[in-house]
C-alpha cells in the first residue's frame, strides 16, 4: 500500500524523551535558527529545549520531551503536524463543523530569527483533540507576521537543502489510513491557502513491506510515529551530505536515505529536483 494526501503542514515535530533530535541535523549540514552551525548551549552547558531548522517552504522542531507517558510511552520519532492556516477562526468553526473537538484558540509570541527579517512572530493556533493520525498531534497555526517565515532571506544551510518536499508515514491498516485521508480532506477544508511555495504539501503513507521495497526501511513493530522526512535539494553530489553516516546510508534509483530508525525512529530521504 502507499497512498498520497494532499496537505498543507506550516512545520513538522520531532522528539525524543532521551537525547536532543536535533543534533544529527548539524551532523548532515543543516543551520539552526538564528544560524547556528552546531548546538547552542546556554551558561550551565544545556542545550534548548527545541531548536528550529527553517527552509523556504516549512521549518522542522527537534524537541527533547520531558513528559515520557505522553505519546503513548514512544521515546523517539514525529509528535505532531501544524498546518497552515490563512484564518484561525474559519480553520476551527470549520473543524466543529466537520464533529471534530477542538481546544481553545491560542495567540502567542515569540522571537524569530530565521533570516535577514527579525521580529516578534505573533501567531494563532487551534488543535484537534481527535486521533485524526494515530498517536501525532494535529494542530493548525496562522502567522501574523507572515513575512518574518515567507517573505524572508533565510538562512542558507550548508548542504545546500532548501526545502521539504513532503512526510512519509507507515501503517498497515488500510481502513484506518482511508480514515485518516477522510478526515485531513474535512480539516483541510478550513484552512486556506497562503500559495505556491509555501508549506508541506503531501503525506505518503505507506505500509511496512512497501516502505522496505522502495526505501529499505525496517519499522518496529509499534511505528505510529516512525517517520520519514523527503527533503529536497538542487542538483549535485548528495552524498557529500551523508559520508559520515556510514551503514545508515543507502540509495536508490533517485534518493540517499539516511536510516535513522533504529536510533531516534525517523529517516531522511533527500532528493535532487
Amino acid at each position: 500500500m502507499k497512498k498520497e494526501i494532499n496537505v498543507k503542514i506550516d512545520h513538522v515535530g520531532m522528539f525524543s524523551n532521551r537525547f536532543h533530535p536535533a543534533d544529527v541535523m548539524f551532523q548532515l549540514g543543516f543551520s539552526g535558527e538564528g544560524g547556528c552551525k552546531k548546538m547552542p548551549l546556554d551558561e550551565n552547558g544545556q542545550p534548548p529545549r527545541c531548536m528550529r531548522f527553517v527552509f523556504d517552504n516549512c521549518y522542522l522542531e527537534f524537541a527533547i520531551n520531558r513528559d515520557p507517558e505522553k505519546y503513548g510511552g514512544a521515546e523517539h520519532g514525529i509528535n505532531y503536524f501544524e498546518f497552515a492556516s490563512t484564518d484561525i477562526v474559519v480553520t476551527r468553526d470549520n473543524a466543529v463543523a466537520q464533529g471534530f473537538t477542538t481546544t481553545d484558540l491560542v495567540h502567542a509570541t515569540r522571537e524569530a530569527d530565521h533570516g535577514e527579517k527579525k521580529g516578534t512572530a505573533v501567531f494563532e493556533c487551534v488543535a484537534l483533540k481527535d486521533d485524526v493520525i494515530p498517536n501525532i498531534e494535529v494542530e493548525s497555526v496562522c502567522h501574523k507576521t507572515r513575512e518574518l517565515f515567507y517573505d524572508n532571506h533565510r538562512y542558507l544551510h550548508d548542504n545546500g537543502i532548501d526545502r521539504v518536499e513532503g512526510i512519509i508515514l507507515c501503517n498497515d491498516d488500510e481502513d484506518r489510513v482511508e480514515k485518516m485521508i477522510e478526515d485531513l480532506d474535512k480539516f483541510d477544508r478550513g484552512l486556506g491557502d497562503w500559495g505556491e511555495g509555501t508549506a508541506i504539501r503531501k503525506i505518503i503513507v505507506y505500509d511496512r513491506d512497501t516502505l522496505f521495497r522502495e526505501y529499505g526501511i525496517c519499522v518496529p513493530k509499534d511505528c505510529r510515529n516512525t517517520g520519514g522526512i523527503i527533503f529536497e535539494a538542487p542538483k549535485g553530489d548528495l552524498s557529500l551530505r551523508t559520508n559520515q553516516f556510514g551503514d545508515s546510508v543507502r540509495r536508490t534509483k533517485d534518493a540517499v536515505v539516511v536510516d535513522l530508525v533504529e536510533q531516534q525512529n525517523v529517516f531522511f530521504v533527500i532528493r535532487n529536483r
